[in-house]
């Protein structure tokens, strides 16, 4: 398991190994970067921070396949909510269009969700407790350029429909994973 923590002003790498419950740290580097590479999530600077990047990666020997990537910017919105239980539980676009309403965002923004658990209202209605994340992809956008710009750890799962980089990137606001 590979994460990266990408901020203004350092770039973080942590290789951990599932255990039970707990996670074991294996590895961990840390970069600092120069001012302005990063400015408030937004990678301004995507060919010095793909290289900062693949730097570290190659110096460790890294072989994961897949990472968690982990954004800190003030534009990324965290909210918890109760919505009407869909159908489907599938149904993800359902979701995701109630939770864009419900957050009072525009469809300029990635929506990510954790379903947290179910409950019933006053009159019996099916809940469920949403744990959402609304990133505007322009800020998911530069960590899809920096993966089609040799980063292959961009992101961690690919979802959506669009091209292969700004798929990998799509998951990049990890809900229910603000940076303290």
């Amino acid at each position: 398991m590979l994460s990266i923590d990408i901020t203004d002003r350092q770039i973080k790498l942590v290789r951990g190994v599932h255990s039970g419950n707990k996670i074991r740290v294996q590895d961990a580097d840390m970069r600092e970067l120069t001012l302005g590479m990063v400015s408030n999530g937004y990678i301004t600077d995507v060919p010095m921070v793909a290289a900062e990047l693949n730097d570290i990666i190659k110096t460790k020997g890294i072989t994961e396949k897949d990472a968690i990537v982990s954004i800190t910017s003030s534009s990324i919105v965290y909210k918890e909510m109760l919505l009407p239980k869909p159908k489907s539980l599938k149904n993800t676009a359902a979701i995701e269009a109630m939770i864009q309403a419900n957050m009072g965002v525009s469809k300029e923004f990635n929506i990510s969700f954790t379903i947290a658990g179910e409950t019933e209202d006053e009159e019996k209605n099916k809940l469920i407790k949403i744990i959402a994340t609304a990133c505007p992809q322009r800020l998911v956008d530069g960590y899809a350029r920096g993966a089609a710009g040799g980063s292959r750890y961009a992101a961690s799962r690919a979802n959506g429909t669009r091209s292969p980089a700004r798929r990998r990137a799509r998951s990049q606001c990890p809900a229910a994973r603000p940076n303290a």
